[in-house]
């Protein structure tokens, strides 16, 4: 791909971007999962620049079948789904380069882009929020249980054995804190004499 240079209105040169296939397969080759994508660029009259094809493949079968390539750059970044020329159908994502003149075009099969498992994608999407709202208002019975409960319940036992007559010992009272005119009133950084 060549480019002119320009300083102000002073034509400086051409400047040449040049891509081996080997190097634009790398970008997408070492990553789990992503075997069957493809990836080309275009520029902005819908010209193929560079095309990750095996040796011999036509580029013109890795493009989205009935969708020109000049209509793509006005969606900006974009992804959809549709038939390729070859007849799979395929995942397409469309997204700028050089914005308003380069723009790549990657091309994935439905289930390695996770489109198979998108039921699987919702289904999770719904659960986990589902799954911490029970675990919350588990966590939320325990905290009034301990702290509201137990305390009405004991409450409710004392109210009633005093209701029928029950006036023999006085009810269990909870474990108190000493008065503070019982504490000692010595500092904690006093240490005792030796």
């Amino acid at each position: 791909m060549l480019q002119p240079l320009y300083r102000d209105r002073e034509f400086l040169g051409l400047t040449a971007l040049s891509l081996t296939q080997e190097l634009l397969r790398s970008t997408h080759a070492m990553d789990f999962g992503t075997e069957g994508a493809r990836i080309l660029t275009f520029n902005n009259s819908g010209r193929v620049l560079i095309a990750d094809t095996s040796q011999g493949d036509d580029p013109a079968q890795l493009l989205p079948r009935d969708v020109p390539l000049v209509s793509l750059p006005g969606q900006g970044e974009a992804t959809f789904r549709t038939r390729a020329n070859s007849g799979e159908m395929r995942v397409f994502t469309v997204v700028p380069v050089v914005p308003g003149l380069v723009y790549a075009l990657g091309s994935w099969s439905p289930s390695i882009a996770g489109v198979g498992l998108f039921q699987l994608s919702r289904f999770g999407a719904v659960a986990l929020p589902v799954a911490l709202w029970v675990v919350s208002l588990a966590v939320a019975y325990f905290a009034v249980f301990r702290l509201v409960l137990r305390h009405i319940t004991v409450l409710r036992g004392q109210m009633r054995r005093f209701a029928i007559g029950n006036r023999d010992s006085p009810p269990r009272s909870w474990p108190m804190r000493r008065p503070r005119s019982q504490m000692s009133a010595r500092p904690f950084t006093t240490w005792p004499a030796s």
